[in-house]
C-alpha cells in the first residue's frame, strides 16, 4: 500500500530495502550500488533529506560514505500515487 508524501515513502521503501536484507543474512552497509526513480523532479531535495536521516539512524556509514547511485526524475512509476521507487544492489558475504 503506498501512503504519505515523498518523505513518508521515501522512509518507507529503506525501511523495505534495510528489511529484507536483514532477512537474507545482509545488512545495509552491504549495499554497493543505489538507483532512484522520482516521478516528480521538485522531489529531489525532501527525498534526500529523508534518505540522510535514515542513513544516520540506521546505518551511518551509507551517510559517510555515499555508494556509486543514479537518480532519474520525473520518470513514470507503476502506480499514479507512488512518487518514488529506490533500487539497492547489496553484496552480502556468504557465512561459513
Amino acid at each position: 500500500k503506498v501512503v504519505g508524501g515523498i518523505k513518508e515513502q521515501t522512509r518507507q521503501a529503506w525501511q523495505d530495502i534495510k528489511d529484507n536484507l536483514e532477512m537474507m543474512g545482509g545488512e545495509l552497509k552491504h549495499i554497493v550500488m543505489i538507483r532512484y526513480f522520482l516521478a516528480r523532479r521538485e522531489d529531489v531535495f525532501d527525498m534526500r533529506d529523508e534518505m540522510y536521516k535514515f542513513f544516520e539512524e540506521h546505518e551511518p556509514d551509507l551517510r559517510a560514505h555515499p555508494r556509486p547511485a543514479t537518480l532519474l526524475r520525473g520518470v513514470g512509476i507503476d502506480l499514479q500515487e507512488m512518487l518514488i521507487e529506490i533500487e539497492a544492489w547489496a553484496a552480502v558475504p556468504r557465512k561459513k
